[in-house]
């Protein structure tokens, strides 16, 4: 950088021109070099780059990406001053993929002490080795490791998802979930990440989603937060293996755990672990705290005809008048357990629905949604086969929602001519009635966001199509 001055940091107040009187640009002067007396500064003004206060660098690193922090870092030694205090390093994203398991046990070990929110990502893509698993289970117990060590009592962000894929490796040990690392200490895993919520005297967001325990390892992790009072946002969908899932719901001992965080403004679970006990201990507990609660199924299910639970949804309904309930829903396609896992009974906000590649009737599932007409909100429909047929039903539903704000269609075989119909059916849906008594804000088709106006060339190319 040295003595260079950047055009923005020369733009300070001018001086008056000497033959205009005034600070705008002179038009007598033809050149740069003729009109310098304009363009004095005054000393006080100048000053170098690498003279910018330590908070304003602070504040600008904030906003950048790790990589671009240590490109700043390198800059100059006034810039580098900043990069290497803690107050920086409060967050961290990290990934158990093989590729990024060096760099998070670094970080672990030299800012472990300064980390306020944790987000570790355990999943791989596909293409990726699965042997590479087993080495990154035990990178992950070498972070853990790390972040016990460094007496770490003030992290607020603890969100470990996708933690199943490592686990599986842990399970098949000799001594059931241990680890021998180099020195021949042992190590075990789940011991390691229950030490870690163990210390922490302020967790607010606990995420525990995809880790595929088993049942007596959930709740005891869950039971090893210190104040539970204090966690404010819970996620753990998945928290248990899908044989054990139902066996949870049945679970004193984790409905016990669930009502000890009264402190609870968001929730998301698998449908799984929802009982008629759950639900009163939630209603009892978290009546004026929980605002958002979100349930997620997938697959069939195999309930039991006679565990249904519309009269407990009603009941919880009726006590949680202020709560935003979500369902997102995968792989269930019979009319039966569509009306099983989405009771009628129940004032539905939010419905994601992914139908992937399967074939069912979309009137049934249509009808049924019909249902929630005055408290249906958003609704996302996913589905990965023509649903040609179903255009103007669909567009009938749509209408019928009173308070729908949000839709998201994503048909990607809907073919050419039947999206212009699709398109065209939903645009009056968005121009239905006055503009400050729409409740239709915004249909985004295949990601593609849909205008309340249509142009002619969209119209004209619209009726080609549909006329071939």
């Amino acid at each position: 950088m040295g003595n260079v001055k950047s055009r923005i940091g020369d733009s300070r107040p001018l001086r008056k021109c000497q033959k205009t009187e005034s600070t705008s640009d002179c038009t007598d002067c033809s050149s740069l070099e003729s009109h310098a007396p304009c363009f004095q500064l005054d000393q006080r003004y100048s000053q170098k780059w690498e003279s910018l206060p330590y908070v304003a660098l602070m504040e600008v690193y904030r906003y950048l990406s790790n990589n671009d922090k240590a490109s700043m870092g390198l800059t100059c030694k006034s810039w580098l001053l900043p990069f290497t205090r803690p107050a920086l390093w409060r967050r961290g994203n990290f990934r158990f993929d093989g590729d990024g398991d060096r760099r998070a046990m670094q970080f672990a070990a030299l800012m472990g002490s300064a980390l306020r929110h944790v987000v570790v990502d355990c999943s791989a893509p596909k293409e990726k080795v699965s042997t590479r698993a087993k080495a990154s289970s035990v990178n992950f117990c070498l972070f853990l490791t790390s972040l016990v060590t460094s007496d770490n009592r003030k992290l607020e962000t603890v969100c470990v998802r996708n933690l199943c894929r490592l686990f599986r490796y842990w399970i098949h040990q000799s001594n059931s979930d241990y680890y021998s690392n180099n020195n021949g200490s042992n190590m075990n895993p789940f011991q390691l990440l229950v030490s870690v919520l163990e210390k922490q005297e302020k967790v607010i967001i606990l995420d525990l989603t995809n880790a595929g325990f088993l049942t007596d390892q959930a709740i005891r992790l869950l039971k090893s937060v210190r104040y539970p009072c204090l966690v404010k946002d819970l996620s753990i969908p998945d928290l248990v293996a899908q044989i054990q899932r139902f066996d949870l719901s049945r679970n004193s001992r984790f409905i016990d755990t669930i009502s000890s965080y009264t402190g609870l403004t968001e929730l998301r679970l698998s449908e799984e672990y929802i009982s008629h006990e759950l639900l009163m201990t939630l209603s009892n507990s978290v009546t004026f705290t929980l605002k958002f609660l979100e349930v997620k199924a997938l697959h069939n299910l195999r309930r039991h005809p006679s565990e249904g639970l519309e009269e407990s949804w009603e009941q919880f309904c009726s006590v949680m008048h202020n709560l935003d309930l979500s369902f997102v829903v995968k792989g269930v396609f019979a009319g039966r357990d569509i009306v099983r896992v989405i009771p009628s009974t129940m004032s539905l906000s939010r419905l994601e629905w992914d139908l992937g590649n399967s074939v069912m009737d979309f009137k049934s599932f249509f009808l049924h949604i019909i249902k929630f007409r005055n408290s249906l909100t958003y609704l996302k429909i996913a589905a990965y086969i023509a649903i040609e047929s179903d255009v103007d039903f669909l567009y009938y539903i749509v209408r019928r929602l009173d308070n729908l704000r949000v839709c998201y269609i994503d048909s990607p075989m809907i073919p050419p001519p039947i999206l212009y119909l699709l398109e065209r059916s939903l645009r009056r849906c968005l121009n239905h009635g006055h503009v400050e008594d729409r409740a239709l804000k915004q249909v985004v088709i295949n990601g593609e966001k849909l205008d309340s106006t249509e142009t002619w060339y969209s119209f004209i190319t619209g009726l080609m199509m549909h006329r071939l």
